[in-house]
């Protein structure tokens, strides 16, 4: 069955069906309520209506009675108005008494919306928000499994103490966090792209273009080509940085030999023997009875 419709203009209350029928459902099968000292948050009621008995504050007559239209077509009216302080909100919010209302009250939760209130639902909570500050926590009802929030000033405070305390403890000792920052401070361009430069440990400038083209330094200040190739001049550390080689000999491909295995001899080639003739041991060159022959010096074995 869909809400009824209501119309803000005409000063007509309603309550949503949905709300109702799950109230007595529950209350027909398990044979237990609300407390009365808490609500059900209802997104569909227009306004907070307050069960006949709760103890609130500043009771008094209504002088201007909200028609209140009912799923099943009956007309009822509030009879008595009451003020609901919630800590932390500035503005103090109306509730409706309605007598005929037995089974649970209902909090409008456009009633904290047009307060400037932030209201979320979670699986097992609903926290009212005020300012970015919890003031109102309430829980899922295991029995409705509706959410409930409390609507009686004992309540209330309880919560503000349990909730409200718990996260003004949480500010005062928030949880240590590891953090590691800096704080520099650059006047010109050229001293902004040259920092930039060496917070990545003074690489190539080559190597530096490359990876902002390929957009490797996606969102890091300072680098881009334009501002690399006019201010960034080379750096004498990555000089420095590129004189420690790698030491030769570490990727050999030379087997290495097991001091537990006998090492192979290995073989020597012999030479074969050619027969070298005598050397030359004429008269010395230049003389008159010396053939025409330029003697050897070299010996033929060299």
């Amino acid at each position: 069955m869909d809400p009824i419709k209501y119309s803000e203009l005409d000063d007509v209350t309603v309550i949503t069906s949905n709300t109702r029928q799950t109230i007595a459902a529950s209350a027909n099968k398990n044979g237990q309520l609300v407390p009365q000292s808490h609500s059900i948050a209802d997104t569909g009621a227009t306004s907070i209506f307050i069960m006949a008995g709760t103890p609130m504050k500043n009771i008094r007559p209504a002088t201007d009675p909200l028609s209140i239209n009912l799923p099943n077509g009956e007309v009822v009216h509030s009879t008595h108005v009451c003020d609901i302080i919630l800590p932390g909100l500035p503005k103090i919010l109306q509730g409706h008494i309605v007598p005929n209302l037995s089974m649970a009250s209902l909090m409008g939760i456009r009633v904290l919306c047009k307060a400037g209130c932030e209201v979320t639902f979670t699986d097992k909570t609903c926290d009212v928000k005020y300012n970015s500050q919890i003031i109102l926590r309430g829980y899922k009802d295991p029995h409705t499994d509706l959410w409930t929030l409390p609507i009686t000033p004992d309540a209330i405070n309880v919560v503000k103490q349990r909730v409200v305390g718990k996260d003004l403890a949480d500010l005062k000792n928030p949880p240590q966090v590891n953090v590691a920052a800096f704080a520099h401070s650059l006047r010109t361009r050229a001293n902004a792209v040259k920092f930039a430069h060496q917070s990545l440990c003074n690489p190539k400038i080559s190597t530096l273009l490359k990876a902002v083209k390929r957009g490797f330094l996606k969102g890091c200040p300072n680098m881009s080509v334009e501002l690399i190739t006019k201010y960034l001049n080379s750096s004498p550390a990555t000089a420095k940085g590129h004189m420690k080689r790698p030491r030769k000999g570490i990727r050999s491909t030379t087997p290495k030999v097991n001091a537990n295995t006998t090492p192979v001899p290995i073989p020597v080639p012999t030479l074969p023997i050619f027969n070298v003739p005598p050397p030359f041991h004429g008269p010395a060159y230049g003389t008159t009875n010396a053939p025409n022959v330029i003697a050897d010096d070299e010996s033929p074995h060299t």
